[in-house]
């Protein structure tokens, strides 16, 4: 038992009670001759969960994927294309400027500085650059399929009363939508179909009095479907594309995806070889009854798509985010510091 003045340690106790308050004694003293060189504060707390850092991490790269999809989906990309990706490169760069920002604060931790953090900058370099590209894609994908044949078609023009003995297919070549006359229909005694990975279906569109004023000099209007028809070696085809059984149906919109009318082509010429027509001028439409409703489609498809990967966009980040919080949460509590008694003279955590 130590039997010393009251008021005074032992020298160890001293020492501990230096190292425990991370201070030199009282009145600037110094022990064993050396000063005494207060250790740095030990910043453990910055490997907290940053509220801001994780809100920047979920909303930077949604908001891009959401812009990156719109710009590459609606009007201004069907207006000015070359616009829209110069727009493209240039948050490109800005993603790109996230990486270099990354890559320099991980250089920093490697190179001792414990004061930097690169993990946050680290994930939101990646899925900025993931979220840039799948925007980018879906956006195009977006506009080929579905947005470019709606603003393709409100462009062209709209025809009524067609009769499809009388007209020929290049007195409406820049047809969008066409009403034929009352009682037009498909006669698909004379469907023909071509198959190249998939089937493409043909029917000739006939006015009213095909039956009694005979077959027209020229079969010029096509209805046309992908996939609906049986196209076995019979020479019908077995046609049942767009609204075939609708009594009521007498108008077709324009296809418009250009990669598709050379096939449709090649099944016209089968069916001019196999039933002896004529076809000078063939122009291909989907039939339905409606027009304006089935133009409509295309842009309320665009929309609903666009709006579905936004939200699964959305969905992605959030649970990208939890998980890299989770993970690093769990790797904090692993790299808590030790004690400090557990220093000896001299050592101070990093």
């Amino acid at each position: 038992m130590y039997q010393g003045h009251p008021l005074q340690e032992p020298e160890g106790q001293q020492e501990a009670q230096h190292f425990k308050y991370g201070h030199p004694s009282m009145y600037g003293g110094t022990m064993d001759g050396n000063a005494i060189v207060k250790p740095p504060y030990f910043n453990w707390r910055r490997r907290r969960l940053n509220l801001i850092a994780i809100a920047i991490c979920f909303f930077v790269p949604w908001l891009l994927f959401c812009f990156m999809f719109w710009i590459t989906s609606f009007r201004l990309f069907y207006r000015s294309p070359a616009l829209c990706f110069i727009i493209a490169f240039v948050t490109l760069v800005f993603v790109i400027m996230l990486g270099i920002k990354a890559l320099d604060t991980l250089k920093r931790r490697f190179a001792g500085d414990m004061y930097v953090e690169p993990t946050w900058h680290i994930f939101l370099f990646i899925t900025s650059l993931f979220a840039w590209g799948l925007g980018l894609y879906a956006g195009y994908h977006n506009f080929h399929y579905r947005m470019d044949a709606y603003y393709g078609i409100q462009n062209l023009g709209s025809y009524s009363g067609v009769d499809p003995a009388s007209t020929q297919g290049q007195q409406l070549m820049d047809a969008g939508r066409v009403v034929f006359q009352k009682g037009a229909y498909l006669d698909l005694s004379r469907s023909m179909s071509f198959r190249n990975n998939d089937l493409y279906c043909i029917a000739p569109i006939v006015g009213a009095n095909y039956s009694l004023a005979g077959a027209p000099q020229s079969y010029d209007f096509w209805a046309i479907g992908l996939n609906c028809c049986c196209g076995d070696t019979v020479r019908t085809a077995n046609f049942q594309c767009g609204e075939f059984k609708n009594t009521a149906a007498s108008a077709g919109v324009r296809l418009m995806r250009d990669e598709d009318r050379p096939f449709y082509r090649l099944a016209v010429q089968q069916a001019v070889g196999a039933f002896g027509i004529r076809a000078n001028h063939p122009l291909f439409f989907h039939w339905v009854e409606d027009p304006i409703s089935a133009t409509e489609a295309y842009r309320w498809d665009g929309h609903r798509w666009y709006l579905i990967g936004v939200y699964s966009h959305f969905l992605f980040q959030l649970l990208a985010v939890a998980l890299t919080a989770m993970c690093f949460s769990r790797m904090e509590d692993t790299e808590m510091p030790p004690e400090p008694a557990a220093f000896g003279k001299g050592q101070f955590p990093l």
